[in-house]
């Protein structure tokens, strides 16, 4: 650090150091960071995972529309689009969660909690980097139901609408539709809000 003062200079080091006060050590810190970017990577792990399931079923949906309610096909596909809901399903800790199409299927209670402690002055950083531990064991149980769902039931599927004269189903175009699916759900959830606050605002003016 330099210091300049007329035709005087005045130069010393700036240590940056942590603070004597801190209840915590600076390995605490470094473990701590770290089990915030690996929270950080199995949100969006999860993302992924959840706008394919969803997209599954959009697209399932998307398939099926024009078919016959005894079409066989049609059964086909509606069976794919309950597989995807049952994988996301079991997979929620809560049953708010399991009934929401949006990506919080995955984002469960613990996996928010941890990571709002990582981000918090001191505790116990091994205890969060054995829960991120967890998690990560947990989602990767669920990939793997989500990968043999696409691996067992979509090759079959694809020769049915092939057949047909169908678009088949990709796991991208699935990704892809999960994705538009949970912006518009952002979107109507961030209008909803909108209007509930200035309903809210209105009520307050008015008394």
């Amino acid at each position: 650090m330099r210091l300049t003062t007329g035709s005087q200079v005045l130069e010393m080091p700036l240590i940056v150091s942590l603070d004597p006060h801190a209840p915590f050590t600076l390995k605490d810190r470094k473990a701590q960071y770290e089990a915030a970017m690996e929270g950080a990577r199995l949100f969006a792990r999860m993302s992924e995972l959840v706008d394919r399931l969803n997209g599954y079923r959009v697209v399932a949906a998307s398939r099926a529309k024009d078919l016959a309610q005894d079409d066989a096909l049609r059964k086909d596909l509606d069976a794919l689009a309950q597989k995807a809901d049952t994988v996301a399903r079991t997979s929620s800790r809560h049953p708010r969660e399991a009934r929401s199409p949006a990506r919080s299927v995955f984002v469960s209670t613990s996996l928010t909690s941890t990571m709002a402690s990582c981000h918090t002055k001191g505790g116990l950083a091994s205890t969060r980097s054995k829960r991120v531990s967890v998690l990560e064991r947990e989602l990767a149980d669920v990939e793997k139901r989500a990968q043999a769902l696409g691996a067992e039931e979509l090759p079959p599927l694809n020769q049915k609408l092939k057949a047909a004269g169908l678009r088949e189903i990709a796991q991208a175009d699935a990704v892809e539709a999960g994705q538009e699916l949970f912006a518009a759900r952002t979107l109507e959830e961030a209008l909803e809000g909108a209007q509930e606050q200035e309903a809210t605002t209105r009520r307050r003016e008015h008394d």
